[in-house]
């Protein structure tokens, strides 16, 4: 009920405006009600009143939906940086699977690799900032957890394992290493996506 005011808050401050005016009539039509006298005479401070009563019942939402609205622009970008971050470590995942199915490892694959490491490395800095703007203390921990997470996933694509002169193909312990740190990596990112959600 609150997401569809928030949506359609013109709507609320007109049918708001017209009870308003509803009211205001009602009451000048019913002069002879016992319980209600009107006073013909106006003073400058009552109009003046009734004029910023009026203002006021007017800004105040539409301020209040500036905020809403920047507020969920902010959360907007903080998540698609999170989407970008998450978007690069499953190509980089899908390109180290496809050369460990293929059977074997070349020098170009291999500098695919840290090429893809490197770039991974640039957008968790972009996210990084991002969250610490947004910080809170949901999201302090859990930029701890990504950097962690991170490091281990780089170390086990650019070791010596695969980067080595001698190494013609990816030995499956090094894939089901590279398996798990890319997993751990995909649940941090779920756990941040979830804490900025609730920002």
């Amino acid at each position: 009920m609150i997401e569809y005011l928030k949506k359609h808050i013109i709507w609320v401050l007109v049918f708001g405006i017209i009870l308003m005016g509803l009211f205001f009539v009602t009451g000048l039509l019913v002069k002879n009600w016992p319980y209600i006298t009107l006073d013909t005479e106006f003073k400058i401070t009552d109009v003046l009143n009734i004029i910023l009563t009026v203002a006021v019942a007017l800004l105040i939402p539409v301020y209040i939906k500036y905020f809403i609205d920047q507020g969920s622009k902010v959360s907007e970008m903080v998540l698609g940086e999170v989407t970008r971050y998450r978007d690069h470590l499953e190509l980089m995942h899908q390109r180290f699977f496809a050369i460990y199915q293929s059977g074997a490892i070349t020098d170009a694959n291999k500098s695919e690799i840290n090429i893809y490491c490197e770039m991974l490395d640039s957008k968790f800095e972009i996210l990084t900032t991002i969250l610490e703007t947004r910080s809170n203390n949901r999201v302090g921990p859990l930029i701890e957890e990504l950097k962690t997470n991170q490091i281990e996933f780089w170390r086990a694509l650019t070791n010596i394992e695969i980067n080595s002169a001698a190494v013609g193909a990816i030995h499956p312990n090094t894939f089901v290493k590279g398996v798990k740190c890319h997993q751990n990596l995909t649940e941090t990112i779920m756990k941040i996506n979830l804490a900025v959600t609730r920002l």
